[in-house]
């Protein structure tokens, strides 16, 4: 039991090093914290300016919510404006990475390469 304890503070302290905290709002969970830490750690977030960031999204998430286009809390509004972020970055990571990677031949449909995933699957599958 003592091993179990001392391993898990140390992963946590590990895992969640650059992200303490429940954040502005309280919206930070455990996996936002992790992907928080990894957006950190992959130079998404300046680690500086975590709590910027947060502002940015609390800020958005406040007009969203005056604008009656939001039923739900703010913590909820923060989580899902993170989560579209941190979409829209592995998206652009993917692209990125397809482009640099990319094999040039002439029966290479260039669509795939900008379509998203779920696309790519149903193609696949069809």
């Amino acid at each position: 039991m003592l091993k179990h304890r001392i391993y898990q503070s140390v992963l946590t302290s590990i895992l969640f090093s650059d992200v303490q905290g429940g954040g502005l709002n309280a919206y930070r969970t455990g996996p936002i914290r992790m992907a928080l830490t990894l957006a950190v750690r992959l130079g998404w977030v300046e680690k500086g300016y975590i709590g910027h960031f947060e502002r940015v999204l609390w800020q958005d998430a406040k007009v969203i919510i005056d604008n009656g286009e939001w039923k739900g809390t703010i913590a909820e509004l923060m989580q899902y404006r993170f989560w579209r972020f941190f979409a829209e970055q592995a998206r652009s990571k993917y692209t990125a990475l397809a482009v640099e990677h990319r094999i040039a031949k002439p029966s290479l449909d260039d669509t795939l390469l900008y379509d998203d995933s779920d696309k790519l699957a149903d193609k696949k599958a069809a």
